[in-house]
């Protein structure tokens, strides 16, 4: 008798990138300048080409209806930039039935529409953030490693689209993603603040620092632990950049919340937080790229 042949028993993991690392990847065509529209630039659009794809190989019930109701909307720039509300509802209509099968192919599609309108996208971007929201948090339920990959990758587009405009106005996003941010599932909490980290090194200043203080003061206590994570996550993830770098703002980003920290309504809070956030970015940096943030703590002494 053959000699049976005995076989170990293997998992795969699922490895979410993060957003830092999506966001890098992205290509904005067919400019990078976001002050103007993108349909200032091209004569067709993304969404048509992404709509077109998706047509082609995605036969689900949801897409194809979806397909049926929205494509005479969409043959043109033009059209997509006329009937941009009747696009909108659409979208997230069908996006809110959660339906696993065509979920992927709208929330691409949900993305190059982002992408068509530019800042013409801003009246849309809060009803499209809670849709995103209700869509993650419902995954939780059902734990689609797949339906946050694309949630997750679908709000990338949108911040690094409009990440310009985002910026100006922290404290509007930190809001919306409030649920996730303050979630009970680590990981929601986490690639929430990876994605709002984006538009913290982008903020000036003076909008960095009004939302810093914003957000300290909506952590009361440490026992909100969930919340204290999201906001350590977030401020972490704003000084750090490669393996054993830190990020060229990190200098101006830490000044800030430290000074930040003094202000806020429950200093125990707060500096405990700073010390955290001292701790990890230590882990993170080499010695060499560390050394220049000890002028800044030292300032506070």
């Amino acid at each position: 008798m053959a000699k049976q042949k005995t076989t170990t028993k293997t998992t795969k993991r699922y490895r979410y990138s993060s957003f830092k690392s999506k966001i890098d990847d992205l290509r904005i065509e067919p400019a990078r300048v976001l002050t103007k529209r993108a349909h200032d630039y091209v004569e067709t659009s993304h969404l048509l080409a992404s709509f077109d794809h998706w047509k082609e190989i995605n036969l689900s019930a949801g897409f194809t209806n979806f397909s049926e109701e929205i494509e005479r909307y969409i043959q043109t720039l033009p059209q997509i930039l006329y009937h941009q509300d009747k696009i909108s509802e659409t979208l997230i209509k069908y996006i809110d039935l959660h339906d696993d099968k065509s979920l992927q192919p709208l929330l691409e599609v949900l993305a190059q529409f982002c992408h068509d309108l530019g800042p013409d996208f801003l009246k849309f971007y809060e009803p499209t953030v809670l849709s995103l929201i209700r869509l993650l948090e419902e995954a939780v339920k059902f734990e689609s490693t797949e339906v946050f990959e694309w949630g997750f990758n679908c709000l990338a587009y949108i911040f690094k689209y409009l990440s310009k405009f985002l910026s100006d106005d922290l404290v509007t996003t930190f809001n919306l993603l409030f649920p996730l941010l303050s979630h009970s599932k680590e990981y929601l909490s986490r690639f929430s603040a990876e994605a709002m980290s984006f538009l913290i090194r982008k903020a000036s200043s003076k909008n960095l620092e009004k939302f810093i203080v914003f957000s300290f003061n909506k952590v009361d206590n440490i026992e909100q632990s969930n919340l204290y994570e999201g906001i350590l996550t977030l401020c972490t993830e704003s000084l750090t950049s490669t393996q054993g770098a830190l990020h060229s703002k990190s200098k101006t980003i830490l000044s800030i919340i430290i000074l930040s920290s003094l202000k806020s309504d429950n200093q125990e809070v707060t500096t405990s937080l700073v010390c955290d956030i001292w701790m990890n970015i230590s882990k993170h940096a080499t010695l060499e790229n560390l050394e220049p943030l000890y002028s800044v703590v030292w300032k506070f002494r």
